[in-house]
């Protein structure tokens, strides 16, 4: 793989291991970036929109937001219930005793 962007470097072999951290170099308004063997080549224009990855509907933020609730609310109650009885655990012994 060839690092071909403005201004790199003559012959330029650019080619991480795979444990490698990423890399960062930059000219100007072109960066490329390394991860491992992946190298990309971005070029980047003030001004410009730019989204990264599908549009998300409003469904899909409420489902999410709905998981969330759900596993709280679950892990609250779940915790209420075992606390309720061991209180009742208790107050059985006490009165056997």
């Amino acid at each position: 793989m060839t690092a071909a962007y403005p201004g790199a470097p003559q012959g330029g072999q650019w080619r991480p291991g795979p444990a490698a951290p990423a890399k960062r170099r930059s000219k100007g308004p072109v960066v490329l970036l390394v991860i491992g063997a992946l190298i990309l080549v971005l070029s980047l224009v003030a001004g410009s929109p730019v989204a990264l990855g599908p549009p998300v509907s409003i469904g899909g933020i409420f489902s999410g937001i709905d998981g969330v609730l759900l596993a709280v609310l679950g892990g609250i109650l779940g915790f209420l219930l075992l606390l309720a009885s061991i209180i009742r655990m208790v107050v059985q012994r006490r009165r056997t005793a």
